[in-house]
């Protein structure tokens, strides 16, 4: 490792298993992505502390990850450190639940359910619980928010404790302070049900999902809706954009919201096909369309599909 020669050496970083040169389309939905020159999975609070402040000592970018189900890495990888949360825990004490923030989705309603309490309608979301909490994730018209308390983050010096009202969020997204990352999450006032009820409906919201659903590789709906009332997937239609191809991405034939890397997909492909949806859209609608997922390039700054 020539970035981290005396990396071993050092108490404060000892605990960093930090590899090179990882693929990046193993650790997202999509299937797309280049390699990244390091890697690490942070599965305890020291290791946060500790890569923060060896990506500034060697002034290399970071980028924290969950389970990459709503992220398109670029084509060219990323020129930095990848850092994967995988800290995982599920703890109820009295009428409160704390979550790691690496706590993937499905294990965590299964193993609420057995606690009887119903997270059911969150059934079929992808990726882990930091994730969700960052797009604030829903499913039959719930929301993560909606049965949350407080967040546990770092800040890049210090973990604090964000309670649900200092937090602003919405339909897929939440504000959080520039940089930091989430660690735990807390919930309260749940609703609850019998252990066997509440994986019965677990398992009809999944199926329910999975039958609507496109099949392949993506992140699911690629757009935000605009609105309450006005549903991106039934604007791309609209425009004409079912179906429409570049390479091999294309518009799901089931779901206009979805886009599909049907093989071996670039990331340039996806991008510029979701220009041309965002184009037909506005020209059909005069509504500009907004990304749920997160596109990156190998820098890891944020790609935008409309000129500003």
């Amino acid at each position: 490792m020539l970035l981290f020669p005396n990396l071993n050496k050092n108490m404060q970083f000892k605990t960093l298993d930090i590899k090179e040169k990882v693929l990046l389309k193993n650790y997202c939905s999509f299937k797309i992505g280049g390699e990244a020159d390091f890697f690490v999975e942070i599965k305890q609070k020291n290791q946060i502390s500790a890569v923060f402040t060896l990506a500034q000592e060697k002034k290399i970018p970071l980028l924290f990850i969950g389970s990459g189900s709503n992220i398109l890495f670029s084509d060219k990888g990323f020129r930095g450190i990848i850092v994967k949360m995988s800290n995982k825990g599920i703890k109820k004490n009295n009428n409160q639940l704390s979550v790691a923030a690496g706590e993937e989705i499905s294990n965590f309603l299964l193993e609420t359910a057995k606690m009887g309490i119903d997270f059911s309608d969150l059934a079929g979301i992808p990726g882990n619980i930091g994730g969700s909490i960052f797009g604030n994730a829903g499913a039959q018209n719930s929301a993560i928010f909606d049965f949350l308390e407080s967040v546990e983050i770092f800040d890049q010096e210090n973990f604090k404790i964000l309670p649900k009202k200092s937090i602003s969020f919405g339909y897929r997204f939440a504000n959080f302070p520039k940089n930091s990352v989430i660690f735990s999450a807390n919930f309260k006032n749940f609703p609850k049900n019998k252990p066997e009820k509440i994986l019965e409906k677990i398992k009809k919201n999944i199926f329910l999902r999975q039958e609507k659903n496109p099949r392949g590789f993506s992140v699911g709906s690629f757009f935000r809706n605009p609105s309450s009332q006005i549903f991106a997937g039934k604007l791309i239609e609209e425009s004409n954009c079912k179906e429409l191809k570049i390479g091999d991405a294309q518009v799901a034939e089931k779901h206009a919201n979805w886009i599909i890397n049907k093989k071996n997909a670039s990331a340039e492909e996806v991008i510029i096909l979701a220009k041309k949806i965002v184009e037909k859209v506005y020209q059909k609608s005069k509504i500009y369309l907004q990304p749920e997922v997160k596109i990156f390039d190998e820098f890891g700054k944020k790609i935008a599909l409309k000129k500003t």
